[in-house]
Formats: C-alpha cells, sequence, structure tokens
C-alpha cells in the first residue's frame, strides 16, 4: 500500500480541491486507489466509494476509469510543464535551470507514483490511454527547453550550427536520453544522474 504522504504530495501538486469539485473528488480519490491497487483492480465502483459519490454521479463526469486516467495524466502534466517552463526562465545558469526543470517537469511526479507498488504499471498504462496528450506535453517541454537552449546561445555568442547543433536537436537529446535513462532503470536517482550526464552534454554544446 502506498504510503498517504505519497497521494497527498500529489495531489496538492496537482491543485486538486477535493473538498469543493466533484470531478477534483473524484480524480483525487481515483489517483489513491490506483496507487493502492493498480489500475487494472480498480473498478469505477471502486472510484465512487473512494469519492463518497453514487455511481450515477461519477457517471456524469467521466465515461470509465480510462477517461478518469486521462484527466489526472492531463492535470500531471500540465502542472509538471508549467513547473518546468518556470524553472527554465529562472534564475542561474542554463544547466541549473535546465536540471530543476527536468527535476520538476518530469521525475517530480514519476518519483512521487513510482513509490507505490503498482507505480510501475500507473506509468505503463500511459501508452494505452493517453498517447496523444503526452505527445504533445512532449512537444511543448521540447519547445522550451530549446528556447531556454538558444537563449543561452545567443548570450554567450554560440553558433550552433556551425558547430552541427540546433537547440530543437539539443532538446530533442535532452527528452530522448531522458526516456532511455527511464527504461534502463526505475530508480529515481538514476533517473536524476542520467539527467546530470545529459545537462553535461548539453553544456560541451554551449561552451
Amino acid at each position: 500500500m502506498s504510503k498517504p504522504d505519497d497521494t497527498n504530495m500529489l495531489t496538492t501538486a496537482l491543485d486538486l480541491d477535493p473538498s469543493g469539485d466533484r470531478r477534483d473528488a473524484i480524480i483525487a480519490a481515483a489517483l489513491d486507489v490506483f496507487m493502492r491497487y493498480g489500475f487494472a483492480r480498480v473498478t469505477m465502483d471502486d472510484i465512487a466509494r473512494a469519492a463518497s459519490l453514487s455511481r450515477p454521479l461519477l457517471y456524469r463526469e467521466f465515461r470509465n476509469k480510462a477517461d478518469i486516467y486521462a484527466a489526472i495524466a492531463e492535470k500531471v502534466l500540465a502542472n509538471a510543464l508549467d513547473a518546468a517552463r518556470k524553472a527554465l526562465c529562472g534564475a542561474g545558469g542554463i544547466d541549473e535551470r535546465l536540471s530543476e526543470a527536468l527535476r520538476l517537469g518530469i521525475f517530480g511526479p514519476m518519483s512521487a507514483i513510482s513509490k507505490s507498488p503498482h507505480g510501475q504499471e500507473i506509468l505503463d498504462v500511459k501508452t494505452e490511454i493517453i498517447t496523444d496528450i503526452h505527445a504533445q506535453w512532449r512537444a511543448d517541454f521540447c519547445a522550451a527547453i530549446a528556447a531556454a537552449i538558444e537563449k543561452d546561445a545567443k548570450d554567450r555568442v554560440v553558433d550552433l550550427a556551425a558547430r552541427g547543433f540546433s537547440a530543437v536537436g539539443l532538446a530533442e537529446t535532452v527528452l530522448d536520453g531522458i526516456e532511455g535513462v527511464k527504461l534502463r532503470s526505475t530508480d529515481p536517482a538514476d533517473w536524476q544522474l542520467g539527467a546530470d550526464r545529459l545537462v553535461a552534454l548539453i553544456m560541451l554544446a554551449l561552451r
């Protein structure tokens, strides 16, 4: 069973208001039962009970648990992207800002979910349910990283094209590398180590 603090942290990060908004209450309840029991085992009845709602009220908001999962993912990814964009526009060097953006935009939510005994199952479901949502998030995240890299290159008077690089290509390399790290290991410490190495490579291109 996942620690309540893990779910509470995600609920806070998602900016949910389970006490005042029905959809938020459903999303928060579903997140809790998904983390406790896994996606496959949970039924709409389980979610209705956890949200203290009747089945008819639950079905007024969502057609099925896949729709609820998509709503959770959409909130997670949107909030993570917003935090990453703020980090990229913050103070400090591009290496610090990029590392913080990756931590907030990818590793924070994933680390909290991965602490659940069913974390990997929950994360794997995205390939079946939220392909389009995830693809748009990745494109937007890539664009944000590229914009930060391009600005830093201009500030340093570095001609990336002359070196065989582009800001978009470097951003894609970072995100592709993160995907590779996640495939190789389920340990959040390995994810961060891999991210640090990728950031170091980006810094070589910007010198």
